[in-house]
């Protein structure tokens, strides 16, 4: 049947067989007399059309279907004969048009799209007509019946295949779109008019209960006739809208193409209207519209117009963070809309006040715990000026240079006694904060950061705020988010490169701007913290006896990995060679090739388990759709993260495609036994996917020239890191001595102020008319500046060292002894545990905090705290009497280690009496015990040169949370952290109370 079709007036009445319609004429709001009334001969559009009558119909016309002739024929002139609705479309390969038949079908097509122009132009001066003193029942008769005639010419037009794409002779639009502009968009806006405040009450309302029904009808009246479409072309609809992409295996032919490209934009248009309905009605439930705006996209992803649609459903519900996802989306398509980029900008701005607006609170809050601790404490070392005073002496002449105990990586810190309190401090409020709460945080930040590098505005803040990203990023980890929801955070990351990529100055390949140096750092470091984060969730998954499946949160964070691992993959010239590090003294401190290669080797190792590579599936890729023999089904899934980024341009418009299991069905059942045995076959086929995935991207990385990991046989099967970091001493004597100028400084010089010779100068002229962009230029001058200006500030500090007569301190620490106090043993004795249950490192235990242990274990009073005190008193002693008393393992016994303040070490404890020369205070004790395992002789640490800086080596940590003794520790050159800080460095989990 004809998607629409009505009685025509013309026929007589027991000739009239109307076919079901979907504009039911009992749901018109005109109701059915207007419906059959005769609209005039002599002016408007049926006048119109009785006087452009066409000639018969020829041979050399495509016949139409049998129900379009009649409807056609129902329209026609009244002497019968047929009104030509040309079908413009190839015939099957059995016979092939002849030359002169198509140039009828070509000259009937023309006149019929001609006729639907001159209903268009019609219908527009109809709609034009309304006033503001008109009734809208009075203007909804004089256009409903073009409206409608509009309707029926171009629905059977398009049914016969005419109007499916623009023309290429002139700026005609497909007819689909005339069709949407003229018979919805229009008359919808002109409603909107006149259901608007400034209207009265009455004739608002019946302009809203117009536009609801027309709308109404519309999206039913344009859902069939893209169902009726997909039916009689055989167009392939039902796949993508049941897997979510149009597979390039499935072969189409150009007429098929563009009938899907006409499906999907009927689909745009039905989703419009559902806005509309809930704009007119007042709701704000847009889940139906954002249904067909999603099945839009699997038909067609490469439209920029459907996520700027999603985009704009997005701000609407408040929802921040998918509309700048959709808007991304929308300017990274084959397609896309330029709208989206102001819209984005808008939304980069009102991210930008919130960020500072949170920020100057935090500041506030911190400001009022800061001088609440230095109100609650005594003498002068601890006041706000005293401290200052004695850390910025180290800031400048004192570095530290962690080293793991398996010396996989270096870490450079400042050495300062605030730094890492602070930072635990502000990770445990984040901690504190409810789901909600930091994820309206982290939401904020994370915009603020990317409307940096998109509006290029604010960058000298840039790096603070990735600080404060990727924080709030580690604490909202830690809720489980869900795995669209990262998904759309990776490409966020990886649009921001390429976007930066892409507003570079011509000619601008050879180097990176500030501008992507900081947006690839920023995706670099965004896997780094998820790769962190999936490595501690999959060692809590195998300490806990698990397999594959992995859980859903891990789950979550391989997806999202896979994704930047996928874009780094494609894109290899936008993070190689790296980018350079973030400050050092800014939080979190991440290295990505370390985190990866730790990554990496926990995921092979996880997989060479017995139990694990027992259940790992064989698979291999396919372009098409499995199709197996009747009785057996092929086990083969598609990755979510794959659809994902199918039609996103950074990714280089990869098609998702099909992974197939190359076990056989019976196989596959001794996998598992479940009752929903095929769902979890499906999570088996997806884990081993993304961990064959982990082990390929890491061989690729080693295979690189130079390579950024290796492979360690001797370390059981281990990657590590091969970035050539700077070392700190190297970076000290960057410090000291005046370095000579870049060679790109140099350049520039010659190249502005000096005159180039005469064998040069045709070169230069030329490659700097290639280059001569203003922008580029701009670049150039703004980053010699910053080299001169870093140039000065070196030169400066070195000739204010010398003068003063100090030298710079770098300690290289190897933390294999720990030395806790004994505050450490009450509120930490689960991490204690934890520290001596790895075998890494030794524990040295002073008699002075055993003797101290001792005593707090047998004088506890009946009060909460100083019960719980005793009790955590006593369960030390418990422990530490079970490491030395233990004979069989001895393993817990060779890294518990009892030393006196002279240094003299004892194999018991059981004499736990000290003999001391004179009176001390028992911090200074402990500090003995610390500096009896330096053994610092001059001829070892004192350098030749009087310019090279003093290189301590430190194999002992203190850990105390007694800030008077850390400051004492620092000042005697021993290295001091409280136990939060040391585990946050060592990549540990807290212990959970």
């Amino acid at each position: 049947d004809p998607v629409v079709a009505l009685p025509s007036p013309r026929m007589p009445q027991q000739q009239q067989q109307p076919p079901q319609s979907v504009l039911n004429p009992g749901q018109d709001p005109m109701g059915p007399q207007h419906l059959h009334q005769q609209p005039d001969a002599e002016s408007g559009a049926g006048g119109q059309l009785q006087q452009q009558q066409q000639q018969p119909h020829t041979g050399g016309l495509i016949r139409l279907p049998e129900t379009l002739r009649r409807d056609a024929m129902h329209r026609g002139p009244k002497d019968g004969r047929q009104v030509p609705i040309v079908v413009v479309r190839p015939q099957s390969h059995h016979a092939q048009p002849q030359p002169a038949m198509q140039s009828e079908e070509s000259q009937a097509a023309a006149e019929h799209i001609e006729q639907v122009c001159q209903l268009d132009s019609e219908l527009d001066r109809l709609v034009q007509q309304w006033a503001p003193s008109m009734d809208p029942q009075v203007w909804w008769g004089l256009v409903q019946r073009p409206r409608l005639d509009l309707l029926h010419r171009c629905a059977d037009a398009l049914r016969a295949g005419a109007g499916w794409q623009e023309s290429n002779s002139g700026p005609q639009p497909a007819l689909d779109q005339r069709m949407w502009r003229s018979g919805f968009h229009a008359i919808v806006e002109q409603l909107r008019q006149m259901s608007g405040p400034d209207q009265p009450e009455r004739l608002a309302e019946r302009g809203r209960e117009l536009a609801l029904d027309m709308i109404e009808s519309g999206w039913q009246f344009l859902q069939q006739l893209a169902d009726q479409l997909a039916a009689e072309h055989e167009l392939p609809v039902e796949l993508p809208l049941r897997i979510g992409f149009l597979p390039p295996a499935v072969r189409c032919t150009r007429w098929q193409r563009l009938g899907l490209l006409l499906i999907q934009r009927l689909y745009l248009n039905i989703g419009d209207l559902l806005r509309y309905r809930e704009v007119f009605s007042g709701g704000a439930d847009y889940s139906e519209a954002r249904s067909w705006y999603l099945k839009a996209v699997a038909l067609e992803p490469k439209n920029g117009r459907t996520y700027h649609q999603l985009a704009v459903l997005a701000n609407a519900t408040k929802r921040r963070l998918d509309a700048v996802y959709y808007y991304m989306r929308s300017l990274a398509a084959s397609h896309p809309v330029d709208l989206s980029r102001q819209y984005l900008a808008q939304l980069f701005e009102e991210a930008r006040r919130r960020a500072e607006a949170a920020w100057r609170q935090r500041e506030a809050e911190r400001s009022k715990r800061q001088r609440a601790k230095n109100a609650g404490s005594s003498g002068p070392s601890l006041s706000s000026g005293g401290l200052r005073a004695l850390q910025q002496p180290n800031r400048r002449c004192r570095v530290e240079v962690w080293v793991p105990v398996s010396g996989a990586g270096r870490q450079l810190s400042s050495g300062l006694l605030n730094s890492d309190e602070e930072d635990v401090e502000q990770e445990e409020d984040l901690d504190q904060l409810s789901f909600i709460e930091i994820n309206t945080a982290f939401t904020a930040s994370y915009l603020h950061c990317h409307g940096k590098l998109f509006t290029r505005i604010g960058m000298e803040s840039f790096q603070e705020a990735c600080s404060q990203t990727l924080l709030e990023l580690a604490a909202w980890l830690r809720h489980e988010p869900p795995a669209e929801r990262l998904l759309q955070l990776a490409a966020g990351c990886v649009f921001s490169a390429s976007w930066a990529a892409r507003q570079g100055p011509p000619g601008a390949a050879q180097y990176r701007s500030v501008q992507l140096e900081s947006a690839v750092r920023l995706a670099l470091d965004f896997a780094a913290v998820l790769a962190r984060h999936c490595r501690h969730l999959l060692a809590e998954h195998v300490k806990n006896g698990g397999c594959l499946p992995l859980p859903e949160p891990t789950r979550a964070l391989l997806s999202s990995l896979k994704l930047l691992l996928d874009w780094m993959e494609v894109s290899p010239e936008a993070w190689n060679p790296p980018p350079l590090q973030r400050d050092p003294h800014l939080q979190p401190q991440l290295d990505v090739w370390e985190d990866l290669a730790s990554l990496f080797t926990d995921c092979a190792r996880f997989s060479n388990r017995p139990e694990v590579r027992r259940q790992l599936l064989d698979f291999e890729e396919s372009k098409k759709p499995p199709i197996s023999p009747p009785g057996s089904c092929r086990l083969h899934v598609i990755l979510q993260e794959d659809v994902f980024a199918n039609g996103f341009t950074p990714m280089l418009n990869r098609t998702p495609i099909f992974y197939v299991a190359k076990q056989a069905p019976a196989e596959l059942s001794a996998v598992t036994d479940a009752p929903e045995a095929w769902s979890v076959r499906e999570r088996l086929l997806e884990d081993s996917i993304r961990l064959d995935a982990c082990a390929v991207f890491a061989d690729y990385l080693c295979g690189l020239e130079p390579p950024l990991l290796g492979y360690s046989m001797e370390a059981g099967g281990a990657y590590f890191s091969q970035q050539l970091d700077k070392l700190a001493s190297e970076r000290m004597e960057d410090c000291q001595q005046p370095q000579p100028q870049p060679p790109s400084l140099e350049f520039a010089e010659a190249g502005i102020q000096d005159e180039p010779d005469e064998s040069g100068a045709a070169s230069a002229d030329d490659e700097l008319a290639a280059s001569a962009a203003a922008d580029g230029i701009r670049e150039l001058r703004l980053r010699k500046q910053e080299l001169r200006r870093a140039l000065d500030e070196q030169q400066e500090r070195q000739r204010a060292y010398k003068s003063s007569g100090q030298r710079y301190m770098e300690l290289e620490i190897v933390p294999i002894n720990l030395l806790p106090d004994t505050n450490c043993y009450i509120h930490y004795l689960g991490e204690i545990r934890s520290l001596l249950a790895m075998g890494k490192h030794n524990l040295i235990l002073p008699i002075v905090v055993l003797n101290e242990l001792d005593h707090l274990a047998k004088h506890g009073d009946s009060s909460e705290h100083a019960g719980y005190v005793a009790s955590q008193a006593r369960a030390a002693v418990a422990m530490l009497e079970e490491a030395f008393e233990s004979k069989a393992g001895g393993a817990a016994r060779r890294r518990v280690k009892a030393v006196t303040a002279k240094g003299s070490t004892l194999d018991t404890i059981a004499f736990r009496s000290e003999v001391i020369g004179r009176p001390a205070k028992n911090d200074d004790l402990i500090l003995s015990c610390c500096m009896n395992h330096c053994q610092d002789k001059a001829s070892a640490f004192m350098p030749k040169d009087k310019d090279q800086p003093v290189r301590l080596h430190r194999d002992i940590v203190l850990l105390t949370s007694d800030r008077n003794l850390r400051l004492k520790a620092i000042g005697s050159n021993i290295p001091a952290k409280t136990v939060p800080a040391f585990f946050k460095w060592s990549g540990l989990p807290m212990c959970r109370n």
